[in-house]
């Protein structure tokens, strides 16, 4: 699986970091994932994601008022109403 991942998904581009220790993401990236200034950088298991920030703040609030609402919402993914579905406050 991980191989047909690598080859099939893999996608991969180089990205500098420049003198200051950011990573430089190419012009056509920043267009495709509509990166404006500030991103985000979001947890997906094994892998993470950039996420402009403000569409990240849009999503993540929809998603975090959806299981206030509505805790067992989320079920498919394992979670149960009560502590096992709760984050720690964001920094």
């Amino acid at each position: 699986m991980v191989r047909f991942q690598t080859y099939y998904l893999g996608g991969a581009t180089e990205c500098a970091v420049d003198p200051h220790g950011r990573i430089l993401i190419p012009p056509t990236l920043r267009k495709y994932a509509d990166l404006k200034r500030d991103v985000m950088l979001a947890s997906a298991g094994e892998k993470f994601r950039i996420w402009d920030k403000d569409a990240w703040d849009k999503v993540f609030t929809e998603a975090e008022e959806q299981l206030m609402e509505d805790p067992d919402s989320f079920s498919e993914l394992g979670c149960e109403s009560g502590d096992r579905c709760r984050r720690k406050e964001r920094p």
